[in-house]
């Protein structure tokens, strides 16, 4: 599985379509840190398999219904469209799920008897159901099924589903509820301790390394394996070992959690960023 793939042309593609190799597309940071992307209509003709990602915060989108709208712009850009609106929903459901698939013991991103159940629901506001989930955004979103699991939406849906420890979510205008699945864990409690690790980062990593010292010590098949969050920069292999440890880095702030929905301060930062040619600044006309 292939990400980005801006340098790839066709004889890489044609490679890849061979070995049923898939490329994840994620338009929106490409376009914001370079203004260009990868050759999706070259990729798409040699049979490739493609996906969308919002590749990571910095850069991509909120969430890939965003990245979805990313795409749909591009592809209104184009001289002649790449994708139908069908294709295009099928980078965020079928193709993911197809990849997957290879590798994992059920099948995911279809709606079919024995597939995992993970399933989005959204209010109608197009009749066309492509078109509908392209047009989507947070607020449409009345209900998130993970493994057969409700684990957010409204609470009449929720409660529809079966959801049994469900706890309200408020984001900006937005009244919904997240169900982790435990009595005592609730929204307030995960924004607490977001702002906990946030006010004293070294603390809260000084808590990570205890937790998987304490993990390992217990020895294989341990129960709760602790979250540890391990920065892919720099590189093992460009780390100079030879100089002995590593100086402490200076303190960094850690800003805070970005809104899970699109505000107007983002569409002004996208637009004021030229290295799209303005292509992204449609995305305004979908909130």
């Amino acid at each position: 599985m292939a990400i980005h793939g801006g340098a790839l042309g066709g004889p890489d593609f044609q490679m890849m379509a061979t070995g049923d190799a898939t490329l994840v597309w994620s338009p929106f940071s490409n376009l914001w840190l370079y203004g260009a992307t990868a050759d999706i209509a070259a990729a798409k003709a040699a049979g490739v398999r493609l996906c969308l990602g919002s590749d990571w915060a910095p850069s991509g989108t909120r969430n890939v219904l965003w990245e979805l709208k990313v795409a749909d712009l591009w592809n209104q850009a184009q001289a002649a469209p790449v994708f139908t609106d069908e294709e295009l929903v099928g980078l965020v459901t079928a193709n993911p799920g197809e990849a997957l698939s290879a590798v994992w013991p059920r099948p995911v991103g279809r709606l079919q008897a024995g597939a995992l159940a993970d399933l989005l629901v959204v209010a109608r506001r197009h009749p066309d159901p492509y078109r509908n989930l392209i047009r989507a955004t947070e607020a449409d979103v009345r209900l998130v099924v993970v493994g057969g699991k409700a684990r957010y939406g409204t609470r009449a849906l929720l409660a529809a589903a079966g959801a049994a420890t469900a706890t309200e979510l408020r984001a900006g205008r937005l009244r919904r509820a997240v169900d982790y699945g435990e009595v005592d864990v609730t929204w307030a409690k995960v924004l607490a301790e977001l702002e906990r690790v946030r006010a004293d980062p070294e603390a809260a990593a000084e808590r990570a390394a205890d937790a998987l010292a304490a993990f390992s010590a217990a020895g294989p098949g341990a129960p709760d394996a602790p979250f540890v969050l391990l920065p892919d920069m720099p590189a093992p292999e460009t780390e100079d070992t030879t100089a002995g440890p590593l100086a402490a880095p200076e303190p960094v702030p850690v800003p805070s959690p970005q809104p899970i929905t699109a505000t107007g301060a983002w569409f002004d930062a996208v637009d004021a960023n030229p290295f799209h040619g303005g292509l992204l600044s449609g995305l305004r006309d979908y909130a």
